[in-house]
């Protein structure tokens, strides 16, 4: 087998392990349906700023980004992420 094939399934098998953290999961879950705080790293995610997502990341969430990402784009409603208004906005939701 030559090792541009090798390399290419190495990649497909990480790319396949990639998910997101259930503890992480869980946070978005009740910030999605409670409008709960998912805490400093989510918050960072969720407002859109990157350097901060990294720079909060457990070794798990730092692994996985690009699953949280593609499953917040994917999955949670575009008024709710994506800028600190939208996440402030969403948040006052549960108050109200």
């Amino acid at each position: 087998m030559n090792q541009e094939l090798v390399e290419l399934m190495k990649a497909e098998e990480q790319n396949k392990a990639q998910r997101v953290p259930e503890h992480t999961m869980n946070a978005l879950n009740n910030y999605i349906y409670h409008q709960m705080p998912p805490g400093w790293f989510l918050e960072a995610v969720l407002t859109n700023n990157l350097k901060e997502a990294f720079g909060r990341a457990d070794a798990f969430n730092t692994q996985n980004m690009f699953a949280l990402i593609a499953h917040c784009y994917n999955n949670i409603p575009s008024i709710a992420w994506g800028s600190v208004e939208n996440y402030n906005n969403w948040l006052k939701r549960g108050k109200e």
